[in-house]
């Protein structure tokens, strides 16, 4: 790209910003879910979005619009013990990310992998999904 060609620092910002609505159903709502380098590739294709690499496709994503697919492994024990609380007033959970369901079986994979337990006990024992 030329500087003439260019696009000036502001506007890349703003880039992001104008087509979220459109990352966001590519990312997060369409089903198949798509990888983030398929979502690159649309923008660039239909949207005439400028060649970013995919790790700048991360960080904006995250940091700049605040999406993501997956929780962070501190997330994961708050949501189990919102789900235990629940658990104790004989109410069934079930975990959203991003307005998009998690399917309970990875909700309670994620819940194990992390750690997320309490007195040794599966957490199974104490509450369940939908």
């Amino acid at each position: 790209m030329s500087r003439e060609q260019q696009v000036p620092v502001e506007d890349l910002d703003d880039i992001w910003v104008q087509h979220a609505s459109v990352i966001r159903g590519l990312y997060l709502q369409r089903q198949p879910r798509l990888s983030l380098r398929e979502v690159r590739n649309i923008m660039m294709k239909d949207h005439d979005f400028p060649d970013f690499k995919l790790c700048t496709w991360e960080t904006k994503l995250r940091d700049k619009l605040g999406l993501r697919k997956k929780l962070r492994k501190t997330d994961w024990p708050i949501v189990w013990r919102h789900c235990i609380q629940r658990g104790h007033r004989g109410k069934t959970s079930a975990v959203y990310l991003q307005g998009v369901p998690v399917p309970s079986q990875r909700a309670w994979a994620e819940i194990r992998r992390q750690g997320a337990r309490m007195g040794g006990k599966d957490v199974r024992s104490t509450t369940s999904f939908l």
